[in-house]
């Protein structure tokens, strides 16, 4: 895919408190080669505004601490750079009441869960006045090889998605263990790592299968922040992954 601008990324902020929606809104952007923050609640998002300008903000509505409504609000009034931001809704809420409420308080969009990176996309090249563009098919095969999988595992298709799905789950299951930051990690946490790992590798997923392994290692060697860090950058790399794994799980026959 072109990309956005001709100079630099564009610069999104993803504001969202359920980790697996936010995962996917960033995993989507990545594709697309934008660069993002993150903010789990409207209070760190306008923290997040005071401090740096960016190019969109996707907002989602119902959030503790600060929902997005007040945080769009104090955006636009407090936030000089970015008081001018596309901000686009992302929520579940579809009704008139809802859009009609999202648009009052500031916000430029409004885009209804579930979406598509199409409709993502979409709606983010409307706010920003660009011309739609092909998405690229230029992907590194180390986040998913199905090749791989398929080699190494020449079974149909239905175990293949059998073997694809558990994997996902017991890696959200691993992200959902981790966070928050447990006060002790038990010898079980270690070896599920080692199994994601073996499954990962076997899978043609190999930039996670070194994650999981940083990952081990640090737990198993009761270095918390390196663990933290390798946590960390698991799911940004999952965030790459996630899209190729349902491509390849839609395209099953």
């Amino acid at each position: 895919m072109e990309q956005m601008k001709t100079d630099q990324y564009y610069n999104a902020l993803v504001v969202e408190d359920n980790l697996t929606n936010r995962m996917i809104l960033c995993s989507f952007l990545s594709l697309n080669e934008i660069q993002y923050e993150e903010a789990d609640n409207g209070a760190v998002a306008v923290e997040r505004c005071k401090k740096t300008a960016f190019d969109i903000i996707l907002m989602d509505c119902q959030m503790p601490v600060l929902d997005g409504y007040a945080a769009t609000k104090i955006i636009r009034e407090k936030c000089p750079l970015n008081r001018s931001t596309p901000i686009l809704a992302v929520t579940a809420n579809v009704s008139k009441g809802n859009h009609d409420r999202c648009l009052d308080v500031g916000m430029n969009g409004f885009l209804s869960k579930p979406y598509s990176e199409e409709s993502l996309m979409e709606s983010i090249r409307g706010l920003l006045g660009l011309k739609p563009s092909t998405l690229t098919d230029d992907k590194d095969p180390r986040f998913f090889d199905p090749s791989m999988l398929t080699e190494l595992l020449p079974l149909d298709s239905a175990t293949q998605r059998e073997i694809v799905t558990s994997f996902i789950v017991e890696l959200k299951d691993l992200f959902d263990a981790l966070y928050p930051w447990p006060d002790k990690v038990s010898k079980e946490m270690i070896r599920y790592c080692q199994g994601l790992k073996g499954l990962a590798a076997n899978l043609g997923m190999l930039v996670l299968r070194d994650d999981l392994e940083a990952l081990r290692k640090s737990l198993h060697d009761g270095e918390t922040e390196l663990a933290k860090k390798a946590l960390k950058q698991c799911q940004s790399d999952w965030s790459k992954t996630a899209p190729l794994c349902d491509k390849f799980l839609r395209d099953l026959r």
